[in-house]
């Protein structure tokens, strides 16, 4: 076989490669209300930037509980846990921030962990949810930063990363 026949067989081969990794690039769905995207995977590492529930992102790299991505345009890119995501597509419908079949309340619900059945059984074994809901709703809209979080565990003597 000529060297010519060799380099275009494989030039070919490693342009049909690249082309399978690029079309097989994972992808998935912000499935929590929105994603902080960090510097390293970690989770002091310094936001830069958000992402809101049903948005994709393309997965770069999986490490252990977090996941490098990219967004969509290109814009941004850093790290996520991979709890933040799923590989179902998640659809907003515009105004209401519904998904795709599934009411507010319902979306709500699911993110705290409850589906309408496992509620019911819960609120039949121990009465009314709606009072620890609100507890809740007030966590979650505290907000801690990075520097905030560690100076916490340095004034605790608590090392950052420790298991």
């Amino acid at each position: 076989m000529s060297r010519k026949k060799l380099l275009i067989g494989f030039s070919t081969l490693c342009v049909t490669a690249a082309m399978v990794c690029v079309a097989a690039q994972k992808e998935m769905n912000v499935q929590v209300k929105e994603v902080q995207i960090r510097s390293s995977a970690s989770p002091f590492g310094s936001v830069v930037g958000t992402v809101k529930a049903g948005n994709a992102l393309k997965i770069n790299l999986e490490q252990d509980d977090w996941c490098n991505v990219t967004t969509g345009d290109g814009a941004i890119t850093g790290w996520v846990r991979k709890s933040s995501l799923t590989t179902s597509k998640v659809q907003m419908s515009a105004g209401d921030n519904d998904v795709a079949g599934v009411s507010s309340t319902e979306m709500s619900q699911a993110t705290k962990g409850f589906t309408k059945e496992v509620e019911v059984e819960y609120e039949k074994r121990n009465g009314d949810l709606k009072q620890y809901f609100a507890e809740i709703d007030k966590v979650e809209k505290i907000k801690t930063s990075p520097e905030e979080m560690l100076k916490f565990l340095k004034d605790g003597g608590i090392k950052a990363g420790a298991q």
